[in-house]
């Protein structure tokens, strides 16, 4: 399970873009691979490969 946010601009109304703050970032089970991630622009690609590997049931 991986629970995280994107954020906008909460931080400061005067900010009209996105904010660089941190953002909350919960991985468990295999996912916690993610534990490095250093922006949210990691997390993307990581659950990708996490998903390729991923088995994909019983086989026939």
């Amino acid at each position: 399970m991986v629970l995280t946010s994107d954020h906008g601009n909460v931080e400061s109304r005067e900010v009209r873009s996105h904010t660089l703050h941190p953002v909350p970032l919960l991985a468990i089970g295999p996912a916690a691979a993610l534990a490095g991630a250093g922006s949210l622009l990691d997390v993307t690609p990581r659950v990708v490969s996490l998903l390729a590997a991923a088995p994909t049931g019983p086989s026939s």
